[in-house]
């Protein structure tokens, strides 16, 4: 290997300026990896007190990449030539002295060290290293700081690793706690009697709160049910509760202040009262398996529970008198508290007393705008938009955190708080608009918070009198002159406020009137605001506004400035929110926003790859870029939908969006993939006709199934399904790829995937595949029947759902359908005559046990592609003689269906005209209920609710199944008809086909025909001549529909 002094100058020669110089460095230190005795020698230099401090660090980053990269190396990376595998003798080595060099080593180096025993411990500990646990006793045991810590250093990285670990694989932990708590313990209670104001004391106590958290994470330990584990435990978090934060060292910049370890311990110390208190302050919650942990709350109950809640309103309460409480620890306060307001007991003990001095105090100022947010709306407005619209920031903001509060308190307390908040925010605006012009900037902030105060119980003020008869009021008088505000921040605030409350009832009806209208124009006008920021708030309040107009009058003439205002903003900010509020702009104009479509096409195309590129450049931090990204395909599926009866329009779409779906339909897409599926099932449907272009994204979907995508099956079905049925001759005559071939094939992969890669309900679409090709491509594709049949039979004695049932077993009736006589031959070959046929009746009949509901075949279609296969086998002029002999019981099994069938079809019909008649009712019949929650909350779901497939796609979109219940359950909403899909036999009618099939038997065998029918029951033969009759019923139906759809 390389000699220590070869590896100093290497390591010099990495700090050196000159980059030739570094890069030749670089790469020895990299190829003397594969070196034995490396490791070591770095860890040497690494501890070496008499080396320099920057050649200690370079030495510490070159050890830590060594044994990332080479201590647990995969059988298939061995193989490579450059792999990098240390012996097991470096291994010991390092195993050896590593914790030693975690101890010795100033604090930058020992970071690099820490990554590395993390690495180690991940991989080796307990079996491989049985020595570790010894080495941390022994330096836990000493009164030195840096052996202290790096003892507690290891114990916190053993916990990490255990900490999600299920029960079984926890049990290396448990022996690490039952013999560590003890110990940690007193040394927690030593360094607190110390009262040391050291930031070391500090540090060290944190480590042992992270290590206390993480094994108590998944349940409580049992030896701190002990009486004197338990009250030494909370006695420590309840004394570093209470004990102010010391004052000497603490930096008054705000951001070292964040970070200094005297916070940061705070922190934990609330994080872990937090989640006792959570779990365990009602001993009603706990579970009935676990008595242990019932006895514990009961302890937490009876001894901490008031004790703790009167701590933190204590720290709280220091905040109104300046004292400083980092964001963190106040938000955590702030949760502790909330939490308390829903127990009787604690509530009534001891927040009641002092709710009005907390509300007005504390809870409300944390809602002002204040200096921070000022500062960064004036420097930085694009992360004063992201910070306001991102879900991270919010879980730790103090801000959300008394917004949440005076939620639960206004819900679970209202008669003791509205009032009071009510009054104390009404008068805080009042006294804003009374000073007018000369408010000073104080009193603006403070308006600020008020605002956002009321709109965030806005739902608690729709529904409570006399709050709601006031709103309108309050709106036009408080809110609207806001618009005008010289601060920006009030003319945002304005904004939202108006948006949360868009949807009440004016006074002249909801989403109508002078005084809605007026609001939603001052909305619409911070479009064009010069602060970004107010833009952003206007454009998501605006959605409000649109989604509750009534009628399209108000919008129509600005329409196209509103969308060019919305286009210019997308190129300037990434932001979810605008694209959501653009969808619901298009989803109430509908197809009126035809003249836009392309434009909207266009603008989102290029909104997506601007966002895709900023993700790829790492630029896109927090994720919020990749959701609008998503965000700008959901707008372009909503504005395919809106023009979904224009084909035309299609054709001039199709260039614009055939990159998108060129590139997203490979591994790249794997996010959206959703998304890319719905737009390529809209142009395979809408198209005047599928072009080549759009037929070179087939090979794509076939390629992403056949290697990642094998789950997203059934969204691929619909367009495939498009493909299939709208150009049969294309996909049965293409050779290059042989589209038949691999549609098979990914029909065969799907049904023989494990049951632990696939479930069996997303194996669906492999049948139903196999049927759209088999009734699409009728006498296009013999040579697949058999094949078909083959891999149908095969799979049925595995099929445990009855909808896995019928789907296998109308295989067999499309190829029945598609060719009598092949279809036979396929039967024949796989072994299955004549007992498929015995299955099939069997299927036929079967109820559920209850109800006596038909368990198979419950859609139309299923019921029709049944009757045309058993119709066109009794039409074969010459039956096998096992099939001859059952012909009777194959014609009353038609019958069945045909009766059920007629049956069906008369429900749906009637189902269909009720659920006409119900859109008509109107919304207002609620107004007077209190409590609109309920309406609100069962009214509009998300649209991704529909496994998978929003709503926009039901029943344009081919064969849109989703996965349905089908147990054995009698329940009502059991799965049935969905609205229409279009499949390759709409124009063909069960009861004409089968009306006409038994003529021309009749015609052509009168004694066969005669023969069938006699030996029918009486009550068959009743059938029998019913259906014939409701067959010219049919006739003249669908002439009628013809000339209908004729003059129109």
């Amino acid at each position: 290997g390389m000699e220590l002094e070869q590896i100093v100058t290497a390591l010099q020669a990495c700090l050196s300026p000159d980059p030739q110089q570094r890069g030749a460095a670089e790469t020895a230190l990299q190829q003397a990896r594969r070196l034995p005795g490396q490791a070591a020698k770095l860890l040497q230099v690494v501890v070496a007190d008499e080396c320099d401090l920057g050649l200690r660090q370079m030495a510490s980053i070159q050890f830590k990449q060594l044994t990332h990269k080479g201590w647990e190396v995969s059988e298939e990376e061995r193989q490579k030539p450059d792999a990098v595998v240390l012996s097991e003798e470096d291994k010991r080595l390092v195993r050896e002295n590593l914790l030693e060099a975690v101890i010795r080593c100033p604090a930058l180096v020992r970071k690099q060290l820490q990554e590395t025993l993390k690495t180690l411990i991940y991989a080796d500990f307990p079996e491989r290293w049985p020595g570790l646990l010894p080495a941390v006793f022994q330096n836990l045991n000493s009164q030195d700081h840096n052996r202290l810590y790096g003892g507690l250093m290891a114990l916190r990285l053993i916990a990490n690793k255990y900490e999600f670990r299920d029960k079984e694989s926890r049990r290396p932990m448990v022996e690490v706690i039952d013999n560590v708590f003890p110990g940690l313990l007193q040394i927690f209670q030593g360094l607190i009697a110390s009262n040391a104001a050291a930031v070391e004391a500090a540090e060290l106590m944190k480590l042992i709160c992270k290590f206390f958290w993480s094994s108590t994470y998944l349940a409580l330990p049992s030896i701190l049910l002990q009486p004197a584990q338990y009250q030494g435990w909370i006695t420590c978090f309840m004394q570093l509760l209470e004990r102010p934060v010391p004052s000497e060292g603490e930096p008054q910049d705000p951001q070292l202040r964040l970070a200094w370890p005297w916070w940061k311990l705070k922190k934990w110390v609330l994080h872990i009262i937090g989640r006792l208190h959570d779990r365990y302050g009602d001993p009603k919650h706990t579970k009935e398996d676990r008595p242990e942990e019932k006895a514990f709350a009961e302890a937490f109950d009876r001894d901490c529970s008031a004790k703790f809640l009167q701590s933190h309103l204590q720290l709280l309460f220091g905040l109104p008198k300046g004292q400083y409480l980092s964001p963190r620890v106040t938000n955590l306060a702030l949760q502790y508290v909330n939490h308390c307001v829903g127990e009787k007991k604690l509530y009534s003990s001891i927040i009641k007393p002092c709710l009005q001095e907390l509300v007005t105090t504390v809870v409300l100022p944390k809602m002002y705008f204040n200096e921070e947010d000022s500062t960064l709306w004036d420097e930085d407005p694009h992360e004063y938009i992201r910070k306001g619209y991102d879900i991270i920031e919010d879980l730790y903001s103090p801000r959300t955190a008394a917004v949440n509060f005076l939620m639960e308190l206004v819900n679970t307390r209202s008669k003791d708080s509205l009032p009071m908040v009510m009054g104390h925010l009404v008068q805080l605006v009042q006294g804003v608009a009374n000073l007018g012009a000369g408010a000073p900037q104080a009193a603006l902030w403070q308006l600020d918070g008020a605002l956002l105060a009321i709109g965030s119980i806005g739902d608690k003020l729709k529904r409570t009198k006399p709050y709601k008869q006031q709103l309108e009021q309050m709106l036009m008088g408080y809110v609207a002159p806001l618009y005008s505000h010289p601060a920006g921040h009030l003319r945002a605030k304005a904004c939202w406020v108006a948006g949360q409350f868009a949807d009440i009832k004016f006074a002249e009806g909801r989403g109508k009137g002078q005084n809605f209208i007026s609001l939603m124009q001052l909305t619409m006008r911070c479009l064009q605001d010069p602060e970004l920021p107010v833009k952003v708030d206007g454009v998501v309040a605006l959605r409000s506004f649109v989604e509750a107009v009534d009628g399209l009058e108000p919008l129509r003439p600005i329409l196209p400035t509103l969308l060019d205002e919305f286009f210019k903003l997308m190129s300037e900010v990434e932001n979810e929110d605008l694209v959501s509020t653009l969808e619901t702009i298009v989803e109430k104009f509908g197809d009126e926003i035809s003249p836009f479509a392309v434009g909207l096409c266009q603008n989102l195309v290029a909104g997506f790859w601007k966002l895709l590129q900023s993700e790829e450049e790492g630029e896109d931090d927090d994720g919020m870029g990749a959701l609008a990204a998503v965000g700008c395909l959901r707008a372009i599926g909503t504005v395919l939908e809106s023009v979904s009866n224009m084909p035309d329009i299609f054709v001039a779409l199709e260039p614009i969006l055939l990159p998108v779906l060129a590139k997203m339909t490979t591994f790249e897409g794997q996010d959206v993939y959703e998304e890319i599926l719905e737009i390529l099932s809209y142009f395979t449907y809408c198209a005047p006709t599928i072009s080549q272009n759009l037929w070179t994204i087939w090979p794509n979907l076939i390629a992403a199934m056949d290697d990642w995508a094998l789950e997203y099956f059934e969204n691929c079905l619909i367009p495939m399904d498009n493909y299939i049925t709208r150009c049969p001759d294309f996909f049965v005559q293409c050779k290059n790829p042989d589209c038949l071939s691999q549609a098979f094939y990914i029909a065969k992969k799907s049904l023989a995937a494990e049951e632990a890669y696939m479930t069996e309900a997303e194996k669906y679409p492999a049948p139903k595949l196999m049927n759209i090709i088999l009734l699409a491509c009728r006498g296009k594709v013999d040579q697949v029947v058999g094949p078909f049949i083959q891999t149908a039979v095969q799979h049925m004695p595995k099929a445990e759902s009855n909808l896995m049932k019928d789907l296998l077993m109308l295989v067999v009736a499309s190829a029945l359908y598609y060719n009598a006589p092949l279809a036979l031959q396929g039967l024949q070959a796989a072994g299955a005559l004549p007992q498929i046929f015995t299955h099939w009746f069997q299927l036929i009949w079967r109820t559920s046990k209850k109800a006596g509901k038909h368990l198979h075949f419950k859609r139309e279609h299923d019921k029709k592609v049944c009757v045309l296969g058993l119709t066109s086998l009794m039409a074969m002029p010459q039956l096998p003689p096992e099939i001859a002999a059952g012909a009777g019981q194959i014609l009353q099994g038609i019958l069945k269906l045909l009766s059920d069938f007629k049956t069906l079809r008369e429900k749906n019909a009637e189902e269909e005209e009720e659920d006409e008649d119900d859109d008509d009712e109107d919304f207002d019949e609620y107004e007077e209920e209190e409590d609109i929650t309920a309406l609100v909350e069962g009214g509009v779901e998300d649209a991704d609710d529909e496994g998978n497939i929003s709503h926009a796609m039901a029943g344009k979109l081919g064969m849109r199944n989703i996965i349905w219940d089908d147990g054995e359950s009698d329940s009502e909403d059991e799965w049935t008809d969905e609205e229409e899909f279009t499949t390759a036999i709409d124009a063909i009618d069960a009861f004409i086909f089968f009306a006409d099939s038994m003529k021309a038997i009749e015609s052509a065998d009168p004694g066969k025909f005669q023969g069938w029918v006699t030996a029918l029951d009486a009550g068959n033969q009743q059938l029998f001549k019913a259906m014939v009759d409701y067959s010219a019923v049919r006739r003249q139906e669908i002439m009628q529909e013809q000339t209908k759809a004729v003059a129109k």
